[in-house]
């Protein structure tokens, strides 16, 4: 009789299975209609991900000094396996963008900024809705969907 063995490999997520993470930012504006964009990444299982979309706006600090904010889209994403077998996303999203009206100038430019995180259990090859945000500044309302896929 051979002993038994427990392999790794028979865990539903392998350590170094390449996935692709897409993350769907769908912005609706009372004035503007609906707005959506599209975020993609490739990545493996507890490989911290980061994806940076937008421009860097000079702010003045002082006479002689000016520092740069990163206006646009950042997220910040990490994909582990659940002691159930189900895949988690502790992520971090934040959408900012230069106040309307306001010039990229080296001023001091009001900047819009919202932020949400959590830890997310989702299903492969399934969108789900990870945030849902109403910006009380704006009047729009942001909705975050998360679709994450095993690559062959």
């Amino acid at each position: 009789m051979k002993p038994f063995v427990l392999l790794a490999a028979s865990i539903a997520w392998a350590e170094n299975a390449p996935m692709q993470f897409t993350f769907t930012f769908t912005e609706s504006s009372p004035t503007k209609g609906s707005v959506t964009r599209k975020f993609e990444t490739i990545g493996t299982l507890n490989e911290q991900m980061r994806i940076n979309a937008g421009e860097r706006v000079p702010v003045r600090m002082s006479d002689d000094k000016l520092q740069f904010v990163d206006v646009g889209v950042n997220i910040f994403c990490r994909a582990r396996e659940a002691q159930t077998g189900a895949l988690t996303l502790d992520c971090n999203f934040e959408r900012s963008a230069v106040a309307p009206g306001q010039q990229t100038s080296v001023q001091s430019p009001r900047i819009h900024t919202t932020r949400t995180g959590g830890n997310y259990v989702v299903k492969t090859g399934a969108s789900t809705q990870l945030a849902r945000i109403d910006d009380p500044i704006t009047g729009s309302q942001i909705q975050i969907d998360a679709l994450i896929a095993k690559l062959p």
